[in-house]
């Protein structure tokens, strides 16, 4: 029962496609061709004036009638990509069916027995060059031998006989090897779509296995929050940026973690950098990124233009860092350093430096602080 379920919401999608791929692919791209096949049949204006003389005006006009009508739509409908373009072919294909039927009549009537066979040229059109689906074939080829088995068919036969009968035989048969012509390039025609299907599944799964792998690899597995190979390719990309950037760089490190893991364990010690990984990332300041620099530290930056505002920010985000309690009796401490930078006097690596700089003097002045050297230096 599920199997059905699942079978009747994937089948709409996979018959839209192919109908997309038909369009674009197939037909979209061969329509221009039928300009030329309107040519051709108007070329045959020139056999009617000299073959049916003054009762070939008729015809003479319906061809160009039809050519002109055909020509406008096909225009409209290729220019507007109008996915009706086969169903006008079919009708402009019986349309010209009727045209040359109907001269093969006006043949007879002046005594011309020859002038029968210009629906076979259409069917092998079909049969070779069109690239109309089987089914809208079939409807084609019939409509443009109908006439001819139920008008011409019957008079000829009284004129001539075994004529006749042999001409028959090369209609029908050329009508036959058409549709089968059709047949085969649609299994052709739905081969390539499998095929294309086939390439586009294979793309997209290639693509997410990219994705997958490049996340891996940015990725540290421990947080779940960019590593330092990100660091490395966001540092490339943003040293070639010709904006000004302005971002504070701040170093975070927890205090005496060599202990945390000595006294109880480094299951305890994965916690400990897990939840202070999570207080960063979830009070980073908009547009910030957070990446494990390696170890107990943690690199945050985001943009920022005020160097007392970002101490409080930093301090904040510090104190909430070391409110962690990751199991009885471990008390948590986090010392930060930071600094504000401007590519005008700072690239991103002398930036990180300094930041790191400020981390150190805030662990060699009694840890759980922050230390911006901006902010010590200005009197």
């Amino acid at each position: 029962m599920f199997s059905f379920l699942h079978l009747t919401k994937t089948l709409p999608f996979q018959v839209l496609r192919y109908r997309l791929f038909i369009d674009t692919q197939i037909y979209q791209p061969y329509s221009r061709f039928m300009y030329g096949a309107i040519a051709v049949f108007l070329l045959f204006s020139i056999t009617d004036f000299l073959v049916l003389q003054h009762h070939g005006f008729i015809i003479i006009a319906a061809r160009f009638t039809l050519a002109i009508v055909a020509t406008l739509c096909l225009y409209f409908a290729s220019r507007h990509h109008w996915r009706g373009l086969p169903l006008l072919e079919v009708g402009l294909f019986i349309g010209a069916g009727l045209i040359v039927q109907y001269s093969g009549i006006i043949a007879l009537h002046i005594g011309n027995t020859n002038y029968q066979s210009g629906g076979i040229l259409l069917m092998l059109y079909i049969g070779t060059f069109s690239r109309l689906s089987f089914s809208y074939s079939v409807i084609a080829i019939v409509g443009i031998a109908l006439p001819y088995i139920l008008y011409l068919h019957p008079e000829l036969v009284r004129l001539s006989e075994a004529k006749e009968y042999n001409h028959y035989m090369i209609v029908l048969s050329t009508a036959v090897f058409c549709i089968l012509g059709s047949y085969r390039r649609e299994l052709e025609t739905k081969t390539r779509f499998r095929e294309s299907q086939q390439i586009r599944s294979q793309s997209i799964r290639l693509s997410a296995y990219s994705k997958r792998q490049k996340n891996l690899s940015e990725t540290d597995a421990l947080t779940q929050i960019n590593n330092r190979h990100y660091l490395n390719l966001w540092v490339s990309q943003e040293e070639h940026l010709p904006s000004p950037f302005n971002l504070a760089f701040v170093m975070l490190d927890i205090d005496r973690f060599k202990q945390v893991n000595d006294n109880y364990g480094h299951d305890v010690g994965d916690k400990v950098i897990k939840q202070v990984a999570s207080v960063l990332l979830a009070n980073k300041p908009k547009g910030g990124q957070l990446i494990r620099y390696g170890g107990e530290e943690f690199l945050l930056i985001f943009p920022a233009t005020n160097i007392k505002t970002l101490a409080c920010d930093v301090e904040s985000i510090r104190k909430k860092c070391s409110e962690i309690t990751a199991q009885k009796n471990v008390l948590v401490t986090v010392s930060a350093g930071a600094y504000l930078a401007n590519s005008q006097n700072d690239t991103i690596l002398s930036a990180i430096n300094y930041a790191d700089k400020g981390l150190y003097q805030a662990k060699q002045s009694g840890r759980n602080k922050t230390v911006i050297p901006q902010l010590l230096d200005t009197p």
